[in-house]
């Protein structure tokens, strides 16, 4: 079985292996630059619309998959906070889309509205939180706020979808 996963970012594409390692799957994972056709920093249902875009372009790369994965994290305005959250779609050759979201994060809202003055296609909230010496590293600004890191809420998400294919007899190990 063939999964491909619509892009090339390592953190993402080993979340994806670890996830098929942990949950016993056997596939051969294809990883290829999807494009997204959203802004840099995604806000709300942009942050899903990326990840159907990324998945339906990874469909078109790599006809053969069984499904396609595409993972687009982005922040959402909920609960009076603004949350970062991962967005995992694996899309099937018919169109059906299982999605899940990972854990959230609140991202500190200055931050937030530092990004959306500079401006959404540039920058991200990651790259003004380390601008401003708040994380150590804007890919992964999940790590100096939590304590917990990026991959690790990926891949976390990633066996939460596995297991909803599982349930729902979509995927097999």
């Amino acid at each position: 079985m063939i999964i491909a996963v619509g892009s090339q970012s390592k953190i993402k594409v080993t979340a994806v292996k670890n996830a098929l390692c942990q949950l016993g799957v056997k596939a051969d994972i294809e990883a290829v630059k999807a494009h997204s056709a959203i802004a840099e920093q995604p806000f709300n249902q942009e942050t899903r619309q990326g990840a159907i875009n990324r998945a339906l372009h990874t469909a078109q790369l790599v006809p053969r998959a069984a499904f396609t994965l595409a993972i687009e994290s982005g922040l959402y305005w909920r609960m009076d906070a603004w949350l970062d959250i991962a967005l995992v779609v694996a899309r099937f050759p018919d169109g059906t889309c299982v999605e899940v979201e990972s854990e959230a994060i609140v991202f500190p809202s200055s931050a937030v509205e530092e990004v959306q003055r500079r401006g959404v296609h540039t920058w991200t909230a990651g790259q003004v939180l380390q601008e401003w010496g708040q994380v150590q590293s804007h890919n992964d600004p999940h790590l100096s706020l939590v304590g917990k890191s990026r991959a690790d809420f990926i891949q976390d998400a990633v066996v939460k979808l596995f297991q909803t294919l599982q349930a729902r007899h979509l995927l097999s190990v």
